[in-house]
């Protein structure tokens, strides 16, 4: 009997699963050694000390008490877990037991409690869900996307062959052949749009100290050059010292968003963008604001949101493809912030201001 209890005290102190004892009113009569280590802590500091004083969770503390009430053990899955004293711990998930020892009336008198650690096994389901939702978005932005654009280079060339030997102006050409290569180019932005995005969504990004300026010095030019043939006026009103973010080469795609939206759809021949840096502090940390402001038409206050949702259609009826969800999955991959309101307060109408807000390196 000696030998078997021994036995058994070895396996309880030596298995990965973590085990607590414990009477009625939840103190602590004894844990094992994974119990206490996993805390930081000696198996000698629990005993006579309350389970709640030490983790206190209501949520935990109802199902005690049912358990001990009901005589009823308990069985769960991957169940949350953050240290509320140590938030810096992170949260866990764990597969937990909690079963009621009985005396020989049958009443609840203590109550054994088994952890086991699960947090790779649920973050790894959490990845495989959030890699099968993404797989669907590009598959489904791609079919119905590239599948608008073939139909109409279809019917542009149906139209052509339908014309025959029919004598065309050049202009008429000139007009079909830009359909074409407008939605051939259409095709290739959303190509690299989905590679951009992928890119964004990897979990591990590399978050650097980079210049904000050099960041425009490369988008600016691009986007002169893209719509050079619009009647476009960009102003920028940089501090005079060099501003350093905490970011990455993404950021040029995102600014590179902003500014074709701001472009496209814009109603007015001549197209006017305000481009303001300045720092700001939230919660006593430095953060550098950067604001888009444009003279467009606005976005109404209940797209406001909307637009940086996928898949989401708003009142505007040409839609801003997937180009502001791309802005916000970048942004917040650099532990950034981005938002929209209007450019002049209480009135929707005249123009729009997206906010960028990044931590300052």
């Amino acid at each position: 009997m000696d030998d078997e209890c021994e036995n058994l005290e070895t396996i309880i102190d030596t298995t990965h699963v973590l085990l607590a004892y414990m009477d009625s009113n939840f103190n602590f009569i004894r844990v094992n050694r994974a119990y206490a280590e996993a805390d930081n802590k000696k198996p000698s500091f629990f005993p006579g000390k309350n389970h709640f004083e030490l983790y206190p969770n209501e949520e935990n503390k109802k199902i005690f008490h049912k358990v001990v009430e009901t005589g009823e053990p308990f069985f769960i899955r991957g169940k949350p877990f953050e240290y509320e004293h140590s938030p810096e711990r992170g949260r866990s998930y764990w597969d937990w037991s909690l079963v009621p020892v009985k005396n020989s009336n049958g009443i609840t008198d203590s109550l054994v409690l088994t952890l086991r650690d699960v947090t790779e096994r649920e973050i790894a389901k959490q990845k495989l869900k959030e890699s099968n939702r993404r797989s669907k978005f590009y598959k489904d932005l791609l079919a119905h996307d590239m599948r608008n654009i073939l139909f109409v280079i279809q019917a542009s060339l149906e139209l052509m062959e339908d014309w025959g030997e029919k004598t065309l102006s050049s202009q008429d050409v000139k007009e079909m052949i830009e359909r074409i290569m407008k939605q051939l180019e259409r095709a290739a932005n959303l190509i690299t749009n989905v590679q951009i995005l992928s890119e964004a969504e990897k979990e591990e990004r590399e978050i650097k100290k980079i210049q904000l300026k050099e960041l425009f010095n490369q988008t600016l030019p691009t986007i002169q050059k893209r719509f050079s043939k619009h009647n476009i006026k960009i102003d920028t009103n940089f501090p005079k010292e060099s501003i350093n973010i905490q970011g990455g080469e993404l950021l040029i795609d995102a600014f590179e968003n902003i500014l074709n939206n701001a472009i496209k759809h814009n109603p007015y021949d001549r197209k006017k963008i305000w481009i303001k840096v300045s720092e700001i502090e939230r919660e006593s940390k430095p953060f550098v604001k950067i604001e888009f402001k444009d003279n467009g038409g606005g976005i109404p206050n209940d797209d406001k949101e909307k637009i940086f949702m996928r898949g989401v259609k708003t009142s505007d009826s040409n839609g801003m493809g997937i180009g502001l969800s791309l802005v916000k999955e970048i942004l917040e991959g650099y532990n950034g912030q981005v938002w929209v309101e209007n450019r002049i307060k209480d009135d929707e109408s005249k123009g729009a201001n997206f906010v960028i807000l990044l931590q300052k390196a």
